[in-house]
């Protein structure tokens, strides 16, 4: 969670909805985010576009009518949650969709059933103006913080999936809300509509300009012009009009030639992309050609705007999840096994860490999101498979338990560390509470005695923030009763477990369809939290009990969760209440012993 500059805001005390829209906004697109709290990989729309891919595949035979029913469910859920769906088909088209059972339809029908609700969401982008209008009311209406947050997601993975680059979508938001100059005050709850409408799904000319290699490119001179490429070894023809482009030329030397991509994007990191790919393809026919190595081209690339006529500096740089952060400490006993692990080859555990090191090490070293994400999906394969006939019934039994365990522990100290950062005072107040020895479990008795007086001063240290102070308040009302405990936790198993599956069809679909998902980059960086997650639990019970044997830490990371369900089970059909003398057993219960 990051707090932007307030400089440009005034009265804001009138303004709070627009300010909890510019945080969450902030927070989603933000690399730095808690797995939880990062931007979700698809909405209704998207996740009826995966389904009528998947009948598809299923029609021809490369994929189980079995991978159906878990999307259908899926479905189901996002529709129960979503408030765009029902202002588009009504609340009676709503409920036809979740009364139907899908399970015993036939394939044909099912195609039918999805096709008419496809063509309703996005027949004259519906879904999508239908989120930017909903959106709108939500902030100027004051409506529920939930709504907006819900809305603010479900309009970023639009305008992704659409072709704008969440790199772009960022700066946009930064700027709007904290430091840029346009609007230079922010004093109108209206002003929300100015921010949704600098998105109008316009596509823009560009021109993006490499610097290659000149023995190789200039081979392809006479050969790429109808891909919308042109190799330029003339610089002097370039320079005069862009002074990025003329300062870009005078870093070539004798040995470069300029590489010209013409092409059309809604902003200029996409554009920046789609050039790379033009590229891409051509060098890897060349290299199969060839047989060498593929032609070299420089990170740094200048794109001009050609409407605006303007012209930025990007280099091209790995997008892998950057703000991600590994929590493990490495003292000298984990430098030591570290040592072990990567040297050691006695045993094919051994080997299997080591190499699951090597494949998270590829995909931070590659800048193409098609081969980060398939050598991080690789790391679970080698990792967790021998030879299972039902590979992803294995992964989701192995990595639900690593993903889910200590789920509540971690939102607590995610919680813990934004209060910290936005105002270090309140490090002093957990620390100073007698009950708990980590700083989650003090943090989740202060919040257990909502009337305590280290309550109310957290309450009173966070007023200006209310991102900060809708947290606290939800997870208060969660952590205060078993049955809504046991619902979130439930609700976060199920969602990882579809999205563990997801990824196993996008990781199919790479491979033997040669397709890539729209929404490849939100994957990627889920996907990568997931991966950090697991390899810390892994090395840090390797640490504290000088194995390697990762299928006997899978076991005792699977004992310790299903214990902490089977405990909130029974709190829940007994009705308890989480009080200070529970409430480190039902929230801390998967925790291993320290």
């Amino acid at each position: 969670m990051i707090q932007g500059n307030l400089g440009k805001w005034k009265n804001i005390s009138k303004l709070e909805p627009l300010l909890y829209f510019g945080e969450i906004s902030y927070e989603l697109l933000s690399t730095k985010s808690y797995e939880k709290y990062m931007l979700s990989t698809l909405n209704v729309r998207l996740l009826i576009e995966e389904i009528r891919d998947v009948i598809v595949g299923v029609e021809e035979g490369t994929i189980t009518y079995g991978s159906l029913p878990p999307l259908i469910d899926e479905l189901k859920f996002m529709l129960r949650e979503d408030a765009i769906v029902p202002k588009i088909i009504g609340h009676i088209g709503v409920e036809y969709y979740l009364q139907l059972r899908f399970d015993h339809l036939q394939l044909i029908e099912l195609k039918s059933t999805i096709e008419k609700l496809h063509i309703d969401l996005n027949k004259n982008l519906k879904y999508f103006e239908t989120v930017k209008s909903l959106l709108s009311a939500a902030v100027t209406q004051n409506t529920n913080k939930k709504d907006i947050e819900k809305l603010a997601k479900a309009f970023y993975i639009e305008l992704i999936n659409y072709g704008y680059h969440k790199r772009y979508i960022y700066f946009v938001i930064k700027n709007f809300f904290f430091s840029g100059n346009w609007p230079k005050e922010i004093n109108d709850i209206s002003q929300i509509n100015q921010f949704v409408n600098i998105f109008k799904l316009e596509k823009k000319s560009y021109e993006v300009i490499f610097r290659g290699e000149r023995s190789s490119f200039l081979k392809l001179k006479g050969s790429v012009e109808n891909l919308g490429l042109k190799i330029i070894d003339n610089f002097e023809s370039c320079k005069g009009k862009y002074f990025q482009l003329d300062k870009f030329i005078e870093n070539s030397t004798q040995k470069d030639v300029l590489i010209q991509v013409e092409l059309e994007a809604y902003d200029e990191t996409s554009a920046k992309e789609i050039a790379e790919e033009s590229i891409e393809y051509i060098t890897d026919v060349y290299a199969y050609f060839q047989h060498k190595k593929r032609p070299a081209w420089n990170d740094e690339v200048i794109v001009i705007n050609k409407h605006e006529e303007r012209a930025i500096h990007l280099f091209v740089k790995d997008e892998i999840n950057e703000g991600h952060e590994n929590k493990i400490i490495f003292n000298e006993k984990s430098q030591q096994l570290l040592h072990k692990i990567m040297t050691s080859y006695k045993s094919t555990k051994d080997y299997k860490f080591k190499r699951g090191l090597e494949l998270h090490g590829m995909a931070m070293n590659t800048r193409y999101i098609e081969n980060q994400f398939l050598n991080l999906w690789s790391i679970f394969e080698t990792m967790f498979l021998n030879n299972e006939k039902d590979k992803i019934l294995k992964l989701c039994n192995v990595l639900i338990p690593f993903i889910c365990k200590e789920y509540i522990s971690k939102i607590l100290f995610d919680l813990y560390s934004n209060l910290v950062d936005y105002n270090p005072d309140i490090k002093v107040i957990v620390e100073n509470c007698k009950l708990g020895s980590s700083v989650e479990e003090k943090l989740a008795a202060i919040i257990i005695q909502e009337n305590s007086s280290a309550y109310r001063r957290i309450e009173e240290e966070i007023i200006h923030y209310p991102l900060l102070q809708n947290r606290l308040k939800w997870i208060k009302s969660n952590i205060t009763s078993s049955e809504k405990l046991y619902e979130l936790v439930e609700r976060y198993r199920q969602k990882i477990e579809w999205h563990i599956k997801r990824m196993y069809r996008a990781r199919n679909f790479m491979l033997h369809e040669g397709k890539v998902f729209s929404n490849i980059h939100l994957l990627v960086d889920n996907l990568h939290s997931y991966i950090d997650s697991v390899i810390n639990q892994l090395w840090s019970f390797m640490i504290k009990n000088d194995t390697t044997a990762i299928d006997h830490i899978s076991i005792e990371v699977d004992m310790r969760y299903s214990y902490h369900i089977r405990r909130l089970k029974e709190a829940m059909a007994q009705k308890k209440e989480i009080t200070l003398d529970n409430f480190k057993d039902l929230l801390f219960s998967d925790q291993f012993e320290k």
